[in-house]
């Protein structure tokens, strides 16, 4: 099979070309043009033509067997009647929700009846949150529809607007359980039914319209899937399909995403549970990653490079402890507005010492999602690493010392991409299920048990740190 894949993540353009006879894949990345994204904002139309405008020089004279298209979760469009843009594009990162999620976690009883029937955080990421601003600050249209990047792309390309369960799951509508928009919850914002996109199968194809195979020099009818989230097909195309199958991603943000057969929810606050293609994901979603490391390098290292940073490196150096909310806290508190910062800062701490602290907090604050994913869902059968952190093998090997456990590393470029093209080809029937995909190993990285009771003396540390600076 031929399959074209593009997709449209926070900053950049991606597309990917995959040829089944042959294995072999190419891919070509751009970052979007200046001005289309501004203070967690991006245009619509432009995004989409980035990422077409890269499909179209990798299907260049080519016959392609489907396009499927990804982008990430939790970003709201307001959309005219056919298809047009009203408003930007308002993603994850959008901070103007912010205030307004961190109120409405005061409300015990509808922060936990919300958390229990769509799964998602009383947080200012979420559409929901997103669109009660702007209903709240009289900036929605006089007509309009409910969409989000992936549903505008798919009208583009093929005139049909629908959206799937795996997508809305990230909504903040979506009820969970019964897999359709929640009609309490479009009650409380005063939408309608018609206002939101038709729910369909991840399976359902829609086929290319004439206009959106002159975009992409395809032939008219090419099956084109509904947009999958970025990060559900992580989890694909890191061939973490199976039940207890963790992915933990450390790249620019941090993620642990588990495979469950049915949604996990405990009590409000805990972590998100959303919909994939076959099954659910219980998971957590920390702002502070390799930003973090990338802050601290810029802002207090004076650019020096990560290797003259790490190396020599002390692996038991008395460090401060660092808490990573310097974009406020996700999982597992959903305080976006917490700060971070150094806590047991001393004068004798030296430049490699805080930057040690800095990827010890990272780690510590995903070990803190990872307790309680284990509360809530069970323990892991295997854990698989990926993302920027791979760069380092120190860093690497210090997260499967805090972790605890042994970490199979990610071999697999562009992961959403490639669980994009895998999805593609179950969709299409190739393949019976997805549990059936397994990508190639990348090597393990296992605890040093000389390591253990030193991190577990610095995690206590981190928990009391975080316990004394929350915002409640």
């Amino acid at each position: 099979m031929q399959i074209l894949v593009l997709e449209n993540s926070t900053t950049s353009a991606k597309a990917m070309w995959v040829s089944g006879e042959t294995g072999a894949v190419e891919v070509r990345t751009a970052p979007y043009p200046p001005g289309t994204v501004q203070e967690g904002t991006c245009q619509a139309e432009q995004s989409f033509q980035a990422a077409v405008r890269l499909g179209r020089q990798l299907a260049a004279g080519r016959r392609a067997d489907a396009v499927a298209l990804t982008t990430t979760w939790h970003s709201l469009l307001l959309c005219g009647p056919g298809g047009e843009a009203l408003s930007p594009v308002y993603l994850w990162s959008y901070p103007g929700a912010a205030g307004y999620g961190a109120n409405m976690q005061k409300d015990q009883m509808f922060s936990e009846r919300f958390y229990q029937i769509t799964g998602c955080g009383v947080h200012g990421s979420y559409p929901f949150f997103k669109y009660q601003v702007l209903r709240e600050q009289g900036r929605l249209p006089g007509s309009f529809r409910i969409s989000d990047q992936g549903s505008y792309n798919l009208e583009r390309l093929t005139g049909h607007w629908a959206s799937n369960r795996c997508m809305a799951s990230g909504s903040g509508w979506l009820d969970l359980r019964r897999g359709e928009w929640s009609q309490p919850l479009r009650a409380l914002c005063g939408l309608s039914l018609e206002q939101f996109p038709p729910l369909v199968s991840c399976r359902q194809t829609f086929p290319l319209s004439p206009e959106g195979a002159a975009m992409l020099g395809l032939e008219p009818g090419t099956p084109v899937l509904t947009a999958l989230p970025d990060g559900g097909m992580n989890q694909v195309g890191s061939g973490a399909c199976r039940e207890g199958e963790l992915t933990v991603s450390v790249g620019t943000t941090g993620a642990l995403r588990m495979t469950v057969p049915a949604p996990r929810l405990g009590t409000w606050p805990g972590l998100w549970c959303y919909r994939i293609p076959e099954a659910w994901l219980c998971g957590a979603a920390v702002s502070g990653a390799c930003n973090c490391l990338d802050w601290f390098r810029e802002q207090l290292a004076g650019g020096a490079g990560y290797g003259a940073l790490e190396a020599p490196a002390d692996w038991q150096a008395d460090t401060p402890v660092f808490l990573p909310f310097l974009w406020g806290e996700r999982c597992p508190g959903w305080q976006a507005e917490r700060r971070g910062g150094f806590w047991g800062l001393q004068g004798h701490h030296t430049r490699r010492q805080l930057y040690r602290a800095v990827q010890e907090g990272v780690l510590f604050s995903l070990r803190h999602c990872l307790d309680q994913m284990e509360e809530q869902a069970g323990e892991p059968r295997r854990i698989f690493l990926s993302g920027g952190i791979l760069q380092s093998p120190g860093w690497t090997q210090m997260c499967a010392d805090i972790l605890g456990r042994e970490l199979e590393l990610d071999a697999v470029a562009q992961a959403s991409m490639t669980g994009a093209a895998v999805t593609a080809r179950w969709a299409l029937g190739k393949l019976h299920s997805l549990e059936e995909y397994r990508p190639a190993a990348g090597g393990t990285a296992a605890p040093n048990p000389a390591m253990e009771a030193y991190y577990r003396e610095k995690y206590k540390r981190y928990r009391d740190a975080y316990q004394r600076t929350g915002v409640r």
